[in-house]
């Protein structure tokens, strides 16, 4: 599930990278232009990870039955909709 949460962290983190360095190696053609195209793949990363990012934290809260008890699925020792789950 961790790896959901930082994989938009790690791949923003690549992409200035990446951005950064053409922005140096091909600093004739492109000039400012690094910037422009680093900020609209980060949009689009954000876009496109923003689904996986809020499935996995929301999971942290989905309730399943044992024994007639309703329990978080991250931590058996809470009951749902006890003082400790809201």
């Amino acid at each position: 599930m961790l790896v959901y949460l930082a994989a938009p962290l790690v791949l923003g983190i690549i992409v200035i990278i990446f951005w950064k360095l053409m922005g140096i190696v091909m600093k004739k053609r492109f000039g400012k232009i690094y910037k422009r195209n680093g900020v609209a793949t980060l949009l689009i990363l954000i876009y496109l990870f923003y689904p996986l990012v809020t499935t996995a934290a929301f999971q942290g809260f989905k309730c399943i039955e044992i024994e007639e008890n309703k329990v978080l699925l991250n931590d058996f020792s809470v009951e749902c909709w006890s003082s400790d789950h809201l």
